[in-house]
């Protein structure tokens, strides 16, 4: 290895346009300072004129030359946020690793510079075990898709070639042993890989060049696990099981997974871990079902700064400077919420909507906070034109506070009081469209009622009030127990009456479909998610029961067992239509809740009547 071989590899990068940043770099420290030992490179601290923060300059143990040029040459090309960007390299001598012992003194190698990042994939974890490994591992997916669609083969994916910014940021570094998808075979026989993590095809025959499909494999391992692949093994041990293709036992325990998902987890990785190539996916596992595993909870010790930043991760608008305040005397108060009328910088007209605490807690703002949170997750997950826009969330008056449009009509009723002509048919189809919708999701309303129901100046119902929003399988964020909230005792089916085990599911929530209340709450248990309203609200104008206090509904309901009568000023008897409505009803209404029909049912048969059918 002479000069002209350093000129020659100097030619080369010339070609891949790489940065000479040699007159720009100043080591910091004397020649022993190795910040990072590897087998492969050592890595040393310095500055970069004109940069701030430390750089990394990363130099080959062995001084080959073809393995730092062609790293160069990968880098060069890639720009992406999970990618460790190369600021450029420098020609220096080799310094103080006994390593350097093989190069000839006088002779010059290269020297790659990246930012300097503190912490591995692997370090990150051991300093926060409780970090979101799901999220991490989506970055890393993130990255390595982008290289694949690059063109670029990693061939050296592990924990030490992750980094981890300061921010929380995944960036994919460790390319000296990658190539591209259209070199020529061969050409990456022999570069630098970690047998502990190479798939079975890399050691058998010794050396073979990196592939996508060892790529995938070498994905499967170390973050969900904190341990490095076959722990109980030797070094050789270790590259004897990989060359017999004994894929790595599943672990005792996956580190910070929700509960249920580490089947889950551990057939997304058997899928990496198929000895034969082919079988395994042509690229990253699919983020969603990785996004899934995700374990973000919010609880009475979250903070509140702490709250938003998760529900911004959500996708939940933080408009907390958009809004301009309104006055005392747009406010209007519920049984556990004030709501008041304000405007965004935009001019637009919004209601801003703040929880009181409970009648029965200690008014501490932490149980408010964790309550308006749950609300606003589960509000902003649901996106349909039957359910209200929620625009974002914001600090109000020192609250945690929910902002959606402002709704002239502000409940189904008050639509109803000012439009006596309107199609009820149509406002009981369109919120069952949008309970469908919730239930699709896999959540429950949990107090489907008039009042929660809004209807805009198109007219178009939509519902609202997600308070008692139970969520029936597993989000990416999770809530810890909340006292109880109160419910609708006019539009509360019976067995929650009966039962303090039943929460609100899907069949309590059709049950409220076929009535819709009006205004009192009952204070009984935590429940989640009813989404829809009363078919017989919507029809008739008034409120279940209305000439029975609420005691007196519990009695009737639960121990006489008697259902609403028939409205005949609205549903004729004499109409073949509204003898079948009735009977839907009915069915709506039933004591088992085995016996209540599909929400989807119920929206087929409002949407082939009219009301003018139910009076003929």
């Amino acid at each position: 290895m002479d000069l002209l071989r350093i000129e020659e590899a100097l030619r080369e990068l010339a070609k891949y346009h790489c940065s000479d940043l040699t007159e720009q770099v100043t080591f910091l420290g004397d020649q022993e300072d190795i910040a990072v030992i590897g087998g492969f490179y050592d890595i040393y601290k310095a500055s970069l004129a004109g940069y701030e923060g430390v750089v990394a300059v990363k130099l080959s143990v062995n001084a080959i030359l073809e393995h730092v040029v062609n790293e160069l040459r990968v880098v060069s090309k890639l720009e992406h946020s999970n990618i460790l960007p190369c600021l450029g390299y420098i020609v220096t001598e080799p310094r103080g690793s006994a390593s350097y012992d093989r190069v000839p003194w006088g002779q010059q190698i290269i020297g790659v510079v990246y930012p300097w990042i503190n912490l591995n994939l692997r370090d990150y974890l051991k300093l926060r075990p409780k970090a979101n490994r799901a999220h991490l591992c989506n970055q890393v997916i993130e990255g390595l898709t982008y290289l694949h669609d690059t063109g670029v083969i990693h061939g050296d994916l592990r924990g030490r070639t992750v980094m981890i910014s300061e921010q929380g940021t995944v960036q994919i570094t460790g390319f000296g042993g990658s190539i591209l998808k259209d070199d020529p075979a061969g050409y990456g026989n022999g570069f630098q890989m970690a047998g502990r993590w190479a798939a079975p095809e890399r050691l058998l025959p010794v050396g073979a060049e990196p592939t996508v499909k060892a790529d995938v494999w070498s994905l499967g391992m170390e973050t969900f696990t904190g341990d490095i692949p076959y722990p109980e093994l030797s070094e050789l041990n270790a590259l004897s099981a990989v060359a017999d293709g004994v894929i790595p036992a599943r672990p005792n325990e996956f580190i910070n997974l929700k509960t249920g998902y580490a089947e889950i987890l551990w057939a997304l990785l058997s899928i990496c871990f198929q000895l034969v190539p082919g079988n395994r996916p042509d690229n990253a596992l699919p983020p969603p079902q990785i996004e899934q595993m995700e374990h973000v909870t919010i609880g009475l010790s979250t903070t509140l700064p702490t709250i938003i930043d998760r529900l911004v991760d959500q996708g939940c608008l933080n408009i907390t400077k958009q809004l301009i305040y309104g006055n005392e005397s747009h406010k209007y108060s519920g049984a556990l919420s004030d709501v008041y009328q304000a405007r965004l910088l935009s001019g637009r007209l919004v209601a801003v909507k703040c929880l009181r605490a409970l009648s029965n807690s200690e008014s501490k703002p932490e149980k408010v906070f964790k309550r308006t949170a749950r609300e606003l997750y589960a509000w902003s997950v649901s996106t349909h034109p039957n359910v209200l826009e929620l625009v974002g969330l914001a600090v109000f008056r020192d609250k945690l506070a929910m902002v959606a449009p402002w709704m002239p009509y502000g409940s189904l009723l008050a639509f109803i009081d000012a439009n006596p002509d309107y199609d009820g048919c149509r406002l009981c189809t369109q919120i069952a469209e949008g309970l469908i919708y919730i239930h699709g999701l896999g959540m429950a309303h949990g107090d489907i009622k008039g009042d929660n129901v809004v209807v805009s100046n198109e007219g178009v119902a939509k519902i609202t009030d997600f308070g008692s929003a139970t969520m029936r399988r597993d989000f990416p964020v999770a809530f810890t127990a909340t006292e109880s909230i109160s419910y609708s005792i006019r539009w509360a089916a019976p067995e929650l009456f009966i039962d303090e085990g039943i929460r609100n599911n899907y069949e309590t929530d059709v049950y409220a479909l076929g009535m819709v209340k009006f205004s009192d709450t009952y204070d009984v248990q935590l429940l989640t998610m009813k989404f829809f309203q009363t078919i017989l609200e919507a029809l008739t104008g008034t409120v279940p029961y209305k000439d029975k206090a609420d005691l007196t509904v519990i009695h009737t309901v639960v121990f006489r067992r008697e259902h609403p009568s028939r409205p005949v000023d609205c549903i004729s008897p004499q109409s073949t239509e509204g003898d079948a409505l009735w009977n839907l009803l009915g069915r709506c209404w039933s004591y088992d809740p085995q016996l209540r029909p599909r929400v989807t049912e119920v929206c087929h048969f409002l949407s082939s009547i009219t009301q003018g059918k139910l009076m003929a």
